[in-house]
């Protein structure tokens, strides 16, 4: 009878042990490496699979910070990161790691994976500003960008102390879309590579908003805005326009720049709050007044992350 008791306890505390292990490591970045044992990962592990990742980031928490105490940041932090966690683990993947008000996590293919559940993301977001304001609390917003390819998945650091990473062109390129909502307006943006992962785009109301070649980076990728997420009045008005908005950048892309700034001007008319029309709307000006070297290909160089 002692001996079954003390196994019992031993029991109790490895299924302890385990479950603690989780919430620092993820399942999903153990069995990746082919382990369920984390006692067992040694110092450079790795393995190459393509996923997706995702980077969420809250807008303004300078700002929030300011309002709050140091306790209640932490527990604005902890309850956003639980709805967030809820709605990416439902939608199959798992969140590598928190940096800040920052989220970064990795999703299986298809891609659909990643942004079904970024869509699930935002509407987790809108129930948790409802309860925010009915408890006084700030209100969020929140950026997402996610790029899908070839990542590394291994562990890094030195004999006395292991960290589980991710390394890859595609985790960089992610949190530089992520960036870049700022600069779009949109909520949620993916990589050229997303929407081509896509088994079926036609699920999600998705436009393409540029063209660019991010800081750091030399090729140039194609940019989409994932409208699901929009507040139900910005969809109506993106999707309104967006016929208008294909039109005029095939114009663009092929230089008639006068033709598409008429039709970015259409656009615009229609919907002034629309940001990318308005980015648009410079650009073929601007190259109208004066054309692009012969060898121009039709992308911007972005300098800023």
């Amino acid at each position: 009878a002692s001996i079954s008791m003390v196994n019992a306890r031993l029991y109790e505390d490895q299924v302890r042990l385990t479950e603690a292990q989780q919430r620092f490591v993820p399942n999903q970045f153990l069995h990746s490496l082919g382990y369920d044992d984390i006692a067992l990962v040694g110092l450079g592990e790795y393995v190459t699979r393509d996923m997706s990742v995702m980077f969420a980031d809250i807008r303004d928490f300078t700002s929030i910070v300011e309002r709050l105490g140091p306790g209640a940041v932490i527990e604005l932090l902890n309850r956003y990161f639980s709805r967030l966690g809820e709605a990416i683990a439902a939608g199959g993947g798992f969140i590598d790691s928190f940096n800040g008000d920052e989220v970064m996590a990795l999703f299986s293919l298809p891609a659909e994976q990643a942004v079904a559940a970024g869509i699930e993301m935002w509407r987790a977001l809108e129930s948790f500003n409802r309860e925010s304001i009915s408890n006084g609390d700030p209100v969020i917003k929140m950026g997402l960008g996610v790029s899908t390819g070839p990542l590394v998945l291994g562990t890094v650091g030195a004999r006395d102390r292991l960290k589980c990473g991710v390394v890859g062109d595609a985790v960089n390129l992610a949190s530089r879309i992520e960036q870049l909502t700022k600069v779009y307006h949109a909520p949620f943006l993916i990589g050229e590579q997303t929407y081509q992962s896509l088994e079926d785009p036609e699920k999600f109301s998705i436009r393409m908003v540029d063209h660019v070649t991010v800081k750091g980076k030399q090729k140039a990728i194609k940019l989409y805005e994932v409208l699901d997420v929009e507040t139900s009045e910005r969809r109506a008005a993106k999707e309104a326009t967006q016929a208008k908005l294909s039109r005029a950048m095939q114009y663009y892309f092929s230089r008639d720049f006068v033709a598409a700034h008429e039709i970015f001007a259409e656009a615009l008319s229609i919907d002034p709050d629309d940001v990318v029309l308005s980015i648009f709307i410079e650009r073929s000006q601007r190259y109208a007044i004066k054309a692009p070297p012969p060898d121009w290909q039709g992308f911007e160089v972005l300098v800023n992350k």
